[in-house]
């Protein structure tokens, strides 16, 4: 009996290819997205601890200077959660975009699979068409032989 050959095998393997270095691009952009969202964690809990210590201000005698080093510390703090506001927005896009390719990939490389399983599907059929053939050319030819013997 033959074995099957998907003639389109290459190619199907080259889905397979593309939709795992798409999952990888997708991966990747959603380890950003995550480490940019640590960021601003860390960004927030920076400025609760300094707003902390700027309230203990009003306890403790200070001097002008420190006052001004803890709000310009603030303002930073303030103007980096903004950045990274934006730097979140961008990697959620990249998120996104990595996802509707990898979708895009994952439906090309199911297509290929779809028309494999058919094409199988059709190899089963004319396999079982042949053999079923071959066993009634065989009889007709012991049938003859019989015939022939009496």
């Amino acid at each position: 009996m033959r074995r099957f050959h998907f003639k389109l095998e290459a190619v199907r393997k080259l889905k397979e290819q593309r939709e795992q270095d798409a999952l990888r691009e997708m991966a990747a952009a959603q380890r950003a997205l995550q480490a940019e969202k640590d960021r601003k964690k860390n960004l927030l809990s920076t400025l609760h601890e300094s707003f902390e210590r700027r309230e203990k201000f009003g306890k403790i005698a200070m001097t002008s200077t420190v006052i001004q080093i803890e709000e310009n510390f603030i303002v930073g703090i303030k103007q980096g959660l903004v950045a990274c506001d934006g730097a979140i927005l961008r990697a959620t896009r990249a998120v996104e975009k990595t996802m509707a390719h990898y979708l895009a990939c994952r439906q090309q490389r199911r297509m290929m699979d779809e028309l494999r399983d058919r094409a199988f599907e059709k190899f089963k059929d004319e396999s079982r068409k042949r053999e079923a053939k071959q066993a009634d050319d065989l009889n007709i030819m012991w049938a003859r032989i019989d015939k022939g013997a009496a």
